[in-house]
């Protein structure tokens, strides 16, 4: 809870510097939603785990500094983690967080859009099981935090929907033993802004 409160701050803040960004520059900002499918994946140097699937959920918001150039902040849960095998036998990590990325957009014309930047993730939730059935909350294992790079394309339509496809890149090490464990999610789904212009 208190994670999920300091995430809702950070974007609350966020979102309160874009607004008053907007009064001084007289440049339009536009709130949404969001949703989509993870590919996820850990990259480790224990050994290689295969990919799951997840979804993605959450807010938006799109501050136009210029013509072309844009800030968008997203407050976003996020189900990731990755597949690994011990004796033959196949284990799930399910890891559970609330993603802050702040993205850094080159827009054009056509509605297309390059984003790119930093992301900040909070653990949620963090579990491993060999089936659904048999699940164990390992959050302990795990570091409350995951520090990354987001950065991909996206295609704004007059309507206000869009699409996106994103990769999100863990550049920190997300588990508290002795192995090397980053964060390897793709991302693709659909968003839709209330305030388009």
């Amino acid at each position: 809870m208190k994670k999920t409160l300091l995430s809702i701050f950070v974007f609350a803040f966020v979102s309160g510097a874009i607004a008053q960004t907007e009064d001084a520059f007289h440049h339009h900002t536009a709130f949404g939603l969001k949703v989509g499918a993870n590919g996820a994946n850990i990259m480790s140097n224990q050994g290689d785990f295969d990919p799951i699937f997840g979804i993605n959920a959450g807010l938006m918001a799109h501050l136009h500094l210029t013509k072309h150039f844009a800030l968008q902040p997203e407050l976003v849960y996020s189900g990731q983690g990755g597949m690994y095998n011990i004796l033959g036998k196949d284990y799930k990590i399910n890891l559970q967080y609330l993603n802050i990325p702040i993205l850094f957009q080159l827009m054009f014309g056509s509605g297309l859009r390059i984003e790119a930047g930093p992301q900040i993730g909070f653990m949620l939730k963090a579990k491993v099981a060999q089936s659904s059935d048999d699940a164990i909350t390992v959050d302990d294992s795990f570091k409350s935090t995951d520090v990354g790079l987001a950065f991909g394309i996206s295609k704004l339509y007059s309507s206000g929907f869009g699409l996106d496809v994103r990769y999100n890149l863990g550049l920190t090490d997300i588990s508290n033993s002795s192995a090397d464990m980053k964060n390897g999610v793709v991302q693709a789904g659909i968003f839709y802004l209330f305030a388009n212009q």
